[in-house]
Formats: C-alpha cells, structure tokens, sequence
C-alpha cells in the first residue's frame, strides 16, 4: 500500500470511529433521557401522597426531579414529550400548593401552574397537531382563570384533531362545561360535537356488548350537558344523536 493510500485508509478508519462514538453517545444520551422519563413519570404517579408531609426529604426528591428534567429537555430540545411531562411536572406541583403548603414553601417554586402552560406552548410549537396537547392548553388555561382566544382555539382542535377519542372527548366536554359561560360560541358549538361524537361512540359500543356501554346520555347529564341544549342553535338539528339527548332532557 502506498504511502498517500495508507494515510488516507488511517483517516478515513479514524472518521468512522469518531463517527459511531458519536452516534453511539447520542443514543446512549436518548436512551438515558428515555429511561429518566419513565422514571420522573412513576415518581409522578406516586409522589401526591407521598409529598403531603411535606418533609425536608421529600423537598429534596422534588428538586432532584426537576434537575434531571431540565437535563432531559436540554438534552431533546425538539422533543414534544418531553416538554409534555415538564407540564404535567408544574401542574403536580400546582395541586400541591393546595395540598402540601409546607412542602411548596420550602421548594419556593411560584407561578407552577403557568410554568405549565408555557411548557405545553412550547410542546404546540413542535407538535401542532397533537389533541392531548390542545387539551393540555385548554386545562391550563382554566386554572389560571385565562379566558379568551387561545382557551376557545384549544377546546376547538382538541376536539378537530381527534374528535373519536372517548377520554379526550370526556375531559374536554368536561372542561368546556364547567366553565361554558367563559368560552365563545365557536368553542361551545366543538364542545356540542364532542358530545354528539360521545353519544355515537357509546351507541357504537352498547350494539357492541351492553356491558361496554359507557351511559354518555347519564354522564352528560352529570356533567351539565344540558347547559347545551339551552343554545339557541341550529347546530343541534345537524347533531341527531345531541339533539335527541336534549329533546329527551326537555320534554322529561
């Protein structure tokens, strides 16, 4: 081998050594990030009870969450989820305020519950079209008592976006509801669809099996679904499974 073709060979191995180091340490750094994602999310699940007390030990675990946070989203800035369960992060600790005083006092953590809308805004601007995220918005929106545009434009395409999901379409109908004075005719006009696609889907699964029926005509009405059939609206003629709820409802 020539001299000239020997060092080339050399580069050209050292290129690809450096290269798969790369790559290798990139995946080792997503799959770390994926790792600590699931456990931040168990940590989640279980740490309302647990936070209560409100101890110096359990402020302590709550920081240490939120740094290995801050390394994930440093880490996968262009990732979606990840911004998603920084959300639900400072929503947990939203409810906490109310719950565990003395453990928010000593973490000294204010403003969490916008903290979480702007996590889930910067969610949005990766992934435009995800529902959940829309909802997310929504929920956020309504507990910092911030109504207008953006909470009418979120309740509209989390229901647009994935109008057949029965959960999302139970926590948005939800949240259209019980705060159905605060948002625009737009928003109130999804939220009706919501509950025609909710009434579609539990008469889909009742021919079904009956035992899968989910009572969206009883959950309707616990959820004051009937504030809708009050609206002037000629949307509910073109809504046959709402209207026939609401007609029941009115002439009960």
């Amino acid at each position: 081998m020539k001299p000239f073709e020997r060092i080339r060979h050399i580069f050209v191995n050292a290129a690809l050594i450096l290269m798969t180091i790369g790559l290798t340490t990139v995946c080792f750094r997503w799959s770390s990030a994926d790792i600590t994602t699931n456990q931040i999310d168990y940590f989640l699940d279980t740490a309302f009870l647990k936070s209560i007390s409100g101890t110096d030990a359990d402020a302590e675990v709550w920081r240490k969450k939120r740094m290995q946070l801050e390394d994930i989203l440093q880490s996968r800035p262009d990732n979606s989820l990840y911004y998603a369960q920084a959300e639900r992060f400072y929503q947990k600790l939203d409810t906490l305020e109310s719950y565990a005083p003395a453990l928010i006092n000593k973490l000294a953590w204010q403003g969490n519950e916008q903290k979480a809308l702007d996590y889930v805004r910067t969610a949005l601007q990766i992934r435009p079209s995800s529902a959940f995220l829309w909802k997310e918005v929504a929920l956020s929106d309504v507990a910092l008592k911030q109504y207008g545009k953006e909470l009418d434009g979120a309740l509209e395409r989390a229901v647009s976006l994935d109008g057949w999901n029965k959960e999302l379409l139970f926590m948005t109908i939800k949240l259209g509801l019980d705060h159905w004075g605060n948002i625009d005719e737009s928003a109130q006009r999804a939220i009706m669809q919501a509950m025609e696609h909710l009434l579609a889907i539990d008469e889909q699964l009742t021919a079904i099996d009956k035992k899968k029926s989910i009572n969206a005509a009883l959950v309707l009405t616990a959820l004051s679904g009937v504030k809708a059939c009050l609206m002037d609206n000629r949307l509910k003629t073109s809504l046959p499974k709402l209207d026939a709820f609401c007609n029941a409802y009115l002439h009960s």
